[in-house]
């Protein structure tokens, strides 16, 4: 039988295991505090100027709105829904 790792019994194997769980969890905990403050360091510095990063990615994504052909009346709020979507979903699962 081939033998990965070179682990004598179960419990080596499973300590193991855990070892290396806990500190995936850890990294990704790491990754999520780290571009939460990115975001509010960004936020801060464009909070100066009155504007924000969610503000400035919703109008980035109205022009997206308007290729969806959404009706125009209803176009910034189809523009602030797909920048949560696309930032929650796209820029945290990817640093995770």
């Amino acid at each position: 039988m081939d033998r990965k790792g070179g682990h004598t019994n179960i419990m080596s194997v499973i300590s193991e295991g855990a070892s290396n769980g806990v500190q995936l969890a850890i990294g990704i905990g790491a990754s999520l505090i780290v571009v939460t403050g990115l975001v509010a360091l960004v936020n801060g510095a464009l909070g100066i100027v009155g504007l924000s990063l969610q503000q400035i990615l919703s109008y980035v994504f109205v022009l997206l709105a308007y290729l969806m052909v959404i009706n125009p009346d209803h176009v910034l709020t189809a523009g602030q829904l797909l920048d949560s979507k696309i930032v929650l979903n796209e820029l945290l699962l990817t640093v995770t």
